[in-house]
């Protein structure tokens, strides 16, 4: 109650300890509470403390008993892209946390920088003892084009009776297999005419005209690759 606050940084709460060498004359005011830059002015009235002949104290001055304070402010760095490590659906990303201004403490970055960053993007935040707080982007891209692993063999059969094709059962189309980085939504996928304007997928039983026709087996992962 001996200190009073005041000053535009908003100054909430003073601690007093008495410092070297401890002898009831010099004492250390800590401040806190400040949210914005600005001045922090600590006062003390006359009278608050006396000396061994029972002299008290004149009042504090505010060009005695003023500092600068200046909050927190934090720049995060650029956002980044990469691309996915080889075979894996993401990458090891590292990056620097930024040097802040102000009265900050400790700065910390979630996710860490090193860790591992999957396919998509992902917020960075960096935050700070002080509360303050800011964010950048690491966007990993997929670059890597899913592999055919198995491709269906050849098929032969007789056309249906009475008609001039075959109605073949999507089952027997259905043998493709494929791999890719990101195996999450991979579909292998069949086409009459592929690359045409008259391009057609199979989805369930085709029926196939005499003679020879090519299928057409794509594999495309999440990415549209």
């Amino acid at each position: 109650g001996d200190v009073t606050l005041s000053g535009t940084a908003g100054p909430t709460t003073a601690m007093v300890t008495e410092t070297a060498p401890n002898n009831g004359t010099t004492y250390q005011v800590a401040v806190s509470g400040m949210t914005v830059s600005g001045t922090v002015i600590a006062s003390i009235g006359a009278g608050k403390a006396v000396d061994v002949s029972n002299n008290g104290n004149t009042a504090s001055s505010s060009a005695d008993n003023t500092v600068t304070y200046i909050a927190c402010q934090i720049t995060p760095p650029s956002n980044i892209v990469m691309n996915a490590a080889q075979g894996q659906c993401g990458t090891i990303v590292n990056y620097s946390i930024p040097e802040p201004t102000g009265n900050c403490g400790m700065l910390m970055g979630t996710p860490a920088s090193g860790s591992f960053f999957p396919v998509g993007t992902t917020t960075v935040t960096i935050t700070s003892e002080a509360g303050a707080s800011g964010s950048f982007t690491v966007t990993v891209q997929d670059n890597q084009d899913p592999q055919i692993t198995t491709c269906p063999g050849n098929i032969t059969v007789n056309t249906d009776a009475s008609v001039c094709t075959a109605l073949v059962p999507f089952s027997d189309i259905d043998k493709g297999t494929a791999t890719d980085n990101c195996p999450t939504g991979l579909a292998v996928r069949y086409y009459l005419d592929y690359g045409t304007a008259n391009q057609q997928e199979i989805t369930t039983a085709q029926a196939f005209a005499k003679g020879t026709t090519t299928v057409t087996v794509e594999a495309r992962d999440a990415s549209n690759r």
